[in-house]
């Protein structure tokens, strides 16, 4: 048996590490998984709203929506660090960049969604794709307990270490 650490590190540890089992938990789960997004979606937050990479079934986003690895802002300040001190350029290209990658339009020709929708509409799309869902099976390997790997990981790491 390892010690456990104390403080503010090990808790810390802990949020992450019980995030990352309810994270597999809701990844593993065999009901029917519908996203709307209605206005921002970037980077690990996407992720784990239902997005298709985990598993998601249906995901729609409405004309408004913003999905991209980060955010126009913080993209523009890292990208185009030397323009800081112009706001007038910044703000053209933070537009450029919401044109070109933070829009539903790129990430639908992407697959990372499956339909651009009018916000009118949302109520009718959902009641569908619940219907379509209804008789969803997922044909995932038999195992008695499902366990992600970060819990093993974690543990051979703490274990190992001298404190």
């Amino acid at each position: 048996m390892c010690r456990a650490r104390a403080g503010h590190d090990a808790g810390i540890r802990r949020y992450h590490h019980h995030g990352a089992k309810l994270l597999y938990a809701y990844a593993e789960c065999a009901v029917p998984k519908v996203t709307i997004i209605t206005r921002k979606a970037y980077g690990g937050a996407y992720d784990v709203m239902s997005s298709k990479h985990l598993r998601g079934d249906v995901n729609i986003a409405w004309p408004s929506a913003e999905i991209a690895v980060m955010g126009p802002k913080g993209a523009v300040e890292i990208i185009f660090r030397e323009e800081k001190n112009d706001p007038a350029k910044l703000a053209g290209r933070e537009a450029e960049y919401k044109e070109k990658f933070a829009n539903p339009f790129v990430a639908g020709a992407r697959g990372f969604i499956d339909d651009v929708i009018m916000p009118h509409a949302t109520r009718k799309r959902i009641a569908r794709s619940l219907t379509m869902l209804r008789d969803k099976k997922l044909d995932n390997p038999w195992r008695k307990h499902g366990k992600h790997s970060a819990v093993s990981v974690r543990r051979k790491i703490l274990c190992s270490r001298k404190f």
